[in-house]
């Protein structure tokens, strides 16, 4: 790569940054506990330490766990596990694309019937044993953060039905459609049933979100409902109206 092309990748990443950033700092502030369930490169974790959080950045795969460590010592506390419906061991399947990484079988079959990711569809090459815990796991040992964020690939909904109150103040989790529609409108029940209120959607990586107050859970699911094949993005949660 050349030098004119380094810097405006530089520069590209760097006003990623800045609108995440941005985005972020109406979710949490300093000193706030945060969870980053699925943390891989840890292009939000840099983020949330920039914003004054105390990290918890939880990632299986050893060879990123080990990265993140590396990188951030002592600033955040790097938990190397899965997080999903049970206590155990599980496969790890890594991706040729590491950020496709799953533990979750039916994805990878999903991702190759619909073929969302083109040739990377069939390029989960490796496998490795991972211990999985559940959510609570990590309640019990450092407490209930401000935020959470999911980014786990299919095991999204698993994870959320083991939450069983709304002491988190916000939660956001990845989606795709068509893929996990029907996991969409499972986990926002769950989550309205234990008290959750409020729902946004930010598609993509545009970090904004689609509308400029949050909805009910009715509206958004009825929103889900018709949102267009191929759309991905993120659902945002709060156990109050506003986000903070």
């Amino acid at each position: 790569m050349g030098l004119i092309a380094r810097v405006h990748n530089k520069l590209i990443n760097m006003l990623n940054d800045e609108k995440r950033s941005s985005f972020y700092k109406k979710l949490i502030g300093n000193n706030d506990l945060v969870f980053d369930v699925g943390a891989n490169h840890g292009n939000r974790v840099g983020i949330f330490v920039k914003l004054g959080a105390k990290v918890v950045a939880v990632e299986p795969n050893p060879k990123l766990a080990k990265k993140l460590l590396k990188k951030y010592h002592s600033k955040i506390n790097v938990v190397q596990k899965a997080i999903g419906d049970k206590d155990g061991f599980v496969d790890l399947y890594i991706n040729e694309a590491d950020v496709l990484s799953t533990t979750s079988e039916e994805f990878i079959k999903v991702a190759k019937e619909t073929g969302r990711f083109g040739e990377l569809s069939n390029k989960f090459n490796q496998k490795v044993k991972v211990k999985m815990v559940l959510m609570q796991n990590l309640f019990d040992e450092y407490g209930y953060p401000k935020f959470i964020k999911i980014d786990t690939e299919g095991l999204e909904y698993k994870i959320l039905k083991t939450l069983q109150n709304s002491m988190v103040n916000g939660i956001s989790f990845e989606f795709a459609i068509p893929e996990s529609r029907k996991d969409i409108i499972l986990s926002i029940d769950h989550l309205n049933d234990i008290g959750y209120k409020s729902f946004n959607i930010s598609f993509a990586e545009s970090m904004e979100m689609i509308s400029s107050s949050n909805m009910s859970a009715i509206e958004i699911k009825n929103l889900v409902n018709i949102l267009p094949d191929m759309c991905w993005g993120d659902i945002y949660v709060f156990n109050k109206k506003e986000g903070k």
